[in-house]
């Protein structure tokens, strides 16, 4: 058997490019669509239960090394820490739903690296 080792990854086409785009954004759309219920009921959860906005932005790095914001939905307060409602979206994974604005927008895809948090910057 041969050892792993890491190959760089071929160059990638525009025409392959703009087919993952295409598949990622139509497979976020349908997404969306399935769990819109879910993210509207969890939307009204967060708004109903502590004040402040519905969404949070959180910064991470790009592999590139620019940092990005991402969308989620809000799960502590400044004062008080993780909310009721926090403990059970980031239990769940829920509050990475409106990750699925950010693949529509084209600004991440869904497969792929994992952005490392923006502190890792510094």
């Amino acid at each position: 058997m041969e050892p792993l080792t890491s190959r760089p990854l071929p160059p990638t086409t525009r025409a392959s490019q703009l087919a993952t785009s295409a598949l990622d954004r139509g497979l976020a759309l349908v997404g969306l669509f399935l769990v819109l219920p879910v993210f509207v009921a969890i939307a009204v959860a967060v708004r109903a239960t502590s004040p402040g906005p519905v969404f949070s932005h959180s910064v991470r790095m790009a592999p590139d090394g620019h940092l990005e914001r991402r969308l989620r939905f809000r799960t502590a307060v400044p004062d008080d820490g993780v909310t009721p409602v926090g403990h059970v979206l980031r239990r769940y994974g829920l509050d990475a739903l409106p990750l699925l604005l950010d693949v529509l927008r084209g600004d991440l895809s869904l497969i792929g690296r994992r952005l490392r948090p923006g502190s890792a910057a510094r």
